[in-house]
């Protein structure tokens, strides 16, 4: 069990690395602009994206432009998220639910600690 704890940990914590990496490309500042007390990953406008620009579809769509479409079957449905993106969100420590299909995947508790600790690093706390 603690294998398996300390093993998601580390996914938790290279997939916020590699969305932490991402936003430094594409998003200048952008730890500054967490509020980590307020930090959730459950919350579309509380979470990375949501807390950048807005809510959670606006944010992965500036900083991976191209992951949203609209269904041309249900022209006043919202935009969703392309398949590819979602995977990406998931790579990316955006998200956790497509991770299920890994052995060892993430949780959002995980992933916030992660992101927390990125966020942290930036701001040289």
């Amino acid at each position: 069990m603690e294998a398996t704890t300390a093993a998601r940990r580390d996914v938790s914590r290279e997939k916020a690395r590699a969305g932490a990496i991402h936003l430094d490309a594409t998003v200048p500042g952008w730890a500054g602009r967490i509020d980590v007390d307020r930090l959730d990953l459950n919350s579309s406008a509380d979470d990375i994206p949501g807390q950048l620009f807005g809510d959670y579809l606006s944010g992965i769509e500036a900083v991976r432009p191209g992951s949203l479409f609209r269904p041309s079957h249900d022209p006043e449905r919202p935009p969703i998220l392309t398949t590819e993106a979602i995977l990406w969100t998931c790579e990316h420590g955006f998200n956790s639910f497509s991770s299920s299909l890994l052995r060892v995947h993430s949780t959002y508790e995980g992933l916030k600690l992660a992101w927390i600790d990125e966020v942290k690093a930036r701001a040289g706390q």
